[in-house]
């Protein structure tokens, strides 16, 4: 973890540890002028975006990252929405908490206008965005939900891989007959 002024801004980063992939780096929290630090910590320690491949993607999981996607989006390779997190921060829950868990999750109006606002601005920038949160595994209409909204990648859990790749298919399925009006 790298931080510049902890009262201000902050990263933390690692190799994507969901891929396995050694050419992207996964920045899991940013805020404040935090994500120029860990650019620039990156490059002294000979780790350069762009250089041998290396791609770096910022989590999407705090608000105020997606507020300034079209920033992010110029900055970063691209995005990887944290759906649990971003739940809950921008519900202001605590999804361990066993009293209030069961009352909300990613399909709260809120959290998906913010996913669609860093759809929509991703695709401003040109800017890649998957999500590695449980929502789309948990829930088909959910996924159905982030392939309407133009969603690069999605990632399932491996009990629930196949329903997800149908549910895929259905919803780029009624994508299709809407563009083309049957």
């Amino acid at each position: 973890m790298v931080r510049s002024d902890p009262a201000s801004s902050g990263v933390c980063f690692t190799i994507d540890p969901d891929s396995g992939h050694n050419n992207l780096m996964l920045i899991t929290g940013s805020w404040g002028l935090g994500e120029n630090v860990v650019l620039n910590q990156m490059a002294q320690n000979g780790l350069r975006q762009h250089e041998n491949g290396l791609e770096v993607y910022v989590m999407a999981e705090i608000p105020s990252n997606i507020i300034r996607a079209q920033d992010f989006g110029r900055l970063f390779d691209g995005f990887s929405i944290g759906s649990n997190d971003l739940t809950q921060l921008t519900l202001g829950v605590d999804r361990d908490s066993s009293t209030v868990q069961g009352l909300f999750n990613e399909n709260d109006p809120a959290v998906r206008d913010l996913i669609a606002m860093l759809l929509l601005s991703a695709h401003h920038t040109g800017t890649p965005v998957g999500i590695c949160g449980q929502g789309p595994s948990d829930n088909p209409a959910f996924a159905e939900f982030l392939v309407k909204e133009g969603i690069n990648s999605l990632s399932f859990n491996p009990d629930v891989f196949l329903r997800g790749l149908v549910a895929v298919g259905q919803a780029e399925e009624k994508l299709l007959e809407h563009t083309i009006g049957f």
